[in-house]
């Protein structure tokens, strides 16, 4: 997956960069455009990131920001950790932005991913944050997968490629979310 679309994450993390603030308390979500963004943050060591990906813990192992893992189950396909032991530590924080990845996503049926447990880490986090910010390449909308973690009103903001539809953009501006095209 990390390299579907790759040049459209790539700027699609780019773009979220310039909402974080030297000093900000970010959630980083598992999926292949959060981690696009994780490798942008290695220099940003004022940070504090909470993260259940595995692989933004691998990113930053070596150094970068402060690195706080959520603790959970481990789902082996999507390497991350989720589930209701992720709880104990989310319900304790507070995060300025929470930068989410998704499966599949439309102004109908919100945000969707396959697995309940993993949608239960997502909504968690999603709950702590001031800002949630859905980070998804145009491939992803239109899209429904079996669980949902989340509707329109849940969003700030996301951040897209140029090829979002146009029905979907149109109908999260609607919804007051701020739409980011790169």
């Amino acid at each position: 997956k990390t390299s579907m679309a790759a040049s459209e994450k790539q700027r699609i993390a780019e773009a979220a960069l310039k909402l974080i603030r030297p000093r900000d308390i970010v959630y980083l979500d598992g999926g292949s455009t959060v981690l696009a963004l994780a490798r942008l943050l290695t220099a940003h060591t004022q940070l504090t990131v909470v993260t259940n990906s595995l692989r933004v813990a691998q990113v930053f192992s070596s150094g970068g920001p402060r690195m706080i893992l959520t603790g959970g189950e481990c789902r082996l396909i999507s390497q991350t950790v989720v589930g209701p032991l992720t709880r104990a530590v989310l319900e304790q924080m507070h995060l300025d932005l929470a930068f989410m990845g998704t499966i599949g996503v439309s102004a109908a049926q919100g945000m969707t991913t396959t697995d309940p447990a993993e949608a239960f880490t997502k909504e968690q986090a999603m709950a702590r944050a001031s800002r949630t910010v859905l980070l998804a390449d145009s491939s992803k909308f239109g899209k429904t997968s079996f669980v949902r973690f989340g509707t329109l009103k849940n969003l700030s903001a996301v951040i897209s490629d140029k090829l979002m539809p146009s029905a979907e953009r149109k109908a999260f501006q609607r919804a007051g979310v701020e739409t980011v095209l790169v």
